[in-house]
């Protein structure tokens, strides 16, 4: 199955997006080797900003890994590869 994985460089990266009221709020932080399906990832990006030093806007921060859905495992609400 194909997952978007994190790369560990990245890791505490804020996923920053404007709410309906205009205020900056931070949706998420990114944790080092996790993995996001394709539509969770789409989610994600739809109006996001990663924000960290030394990220400019055509860094790529996500590597596309296949991976055998048999071996991924969830710990404390994130998903990884085993």
């Amino acid at each position: 199955m194909k997952y978007y994985r994190v790369k560990p460089e990245y890791a505490d990266t804020q996923v920053t997006k404007i709410d309906r009221y205009g205020h900056i709020k931070i949706d998420r932080y990114l944790v080092a080797n996790e993995l996001y399906t394709p539509s969770e990832f789409h989610k994600m990006n739809i109006g996001a900003t990663y924000r960290k030093a030394g990220i400019k806007d055509d860094t790529i921060i996500f590597d596309i890994v296949e991976i055998n859905k048999n071996t991924i495992y969830w710990f404390f609400g994130a998903r990884f590869e085993g």
